[in-house]
């Protein structure tokens, strides 16, 4: 499903784990987050990076970090970052805050459109 994802919008998605536990499925569920999020932009996102890591190791504590960085045409780059004791949970956070900024970004964006053409057809 990610594979149809990345082949129907050509985003380059790339997934790092850093000292975390069962990484491969870690990668899969990001993977499938992304693709869930970000998929409704088509081709307006370029580029997906997704750093997991695990500050502390096995003392634990809030420090499973997920550092998401966005590259598209229509936008400058993006980095979102989300701390949680759960790495699942910073994942969610962090593509559910990066799909809300793009969207907010390409909204203003297309909002300016439209008034320029108004204003030429007059």
């Amino acid at each position: 499903m990610a594979d149809q994802f990345i082949a129907e919008t050509l985003v380059k998605l790339d997934v790092w784990c850093k000292g975390l536990a069962n990484d491969h499925a870690l990668r899969q569920y990001a993977i499938r987050r992304v693709e869930f999020q970000l998929s409704r932009f088509g081709t307006d996102v370029a580029c997906v990076e997704d750093r997991l890591s695990d500050d502390n190791g096995a003392k634990g504590g809030v420090d499973k970090r997920c550092r998401l960085t966005l590259k598209g045409d229509r936008f400058s780059p993006l980095s979102i970052e989300e701390v949680s004791d759960n790495i699942f949970a910073s994942v969610d956070l962090s593509v559910q805050r990066s799909a809300r900024t793009i969207a907010r970004i390409l909204d203003r964006s297309r909002d300016f459109r439209p008034y320029v053409i108004a204003r030429r057809a007059q």
